[in-house]
């Protein structure tokens, strides 16, 4: 009986995380778009990974923002078309390529950092600050779960 319920608790808890997901999507497209930003979400998420470290691989920035290369390709191209990142040699092995933000990717950054906080705000409604550190726990320990062999 525990393994039904544990079972159907599972399944409502990833249903309620996509759920949050797309929810967080949809509103970050709208303060995108009010701001006029020609960005996905995923755009902002990847400049966000590279303002925090800067210098990633394109490997090291794929497992960051938990995308496959080919993705993370087609999307660093897309940001160096629009001067937000550029892309240099290693010094220690001119193979790899090193990522960076331009001035202008960090102004953008910048940018959406100033307005970036209400989301969480909105998010967390009338949740406690126990409630939330809890509900992160838990998700943690869920992401760690299926992250074991």
């Amino acid at each position: 009986m525990k393994d039904k319920i544990q079972s159907e608790a599972c399944k409502k808890l990833i249903g309620s995380m996509l759920e949050a997901l797309r929810a967080l999507d949809v509103r970050t497209r709208h303060r995108l778009a009010l701001h006029n930003y020609d960005l996905s979400p995923e755009q902002v998420l990847t400049l966000f990974a590279i303002h925090e470290n800067e210098g990633f691989t394109m490997t090291e920035l794929a497992h960051k923002v938990l995308r496959d290369k080919t993705t993370i390709t087609r999307m660093i191209d897309g940001l160096e078309k629009i001067n937000m990142v550029f892309r240099i040699p290693d010094k220690r092995d001119r193979r790899r390529l090193l990522i960076y933000q331009t001035p202008e990717g960090k102004r953008r950054v910048n940018e959406v950092k100033s307005w970036r906080p209400t989301i969480p705000e909105m998010a967390s409604g009338t949740l406690s600050s126990k409630e939330l550190l809890r509900a992160q726990k838990v998700v943690a320990q869920f992401a760690q779960n299926l992250l074991k062999e």
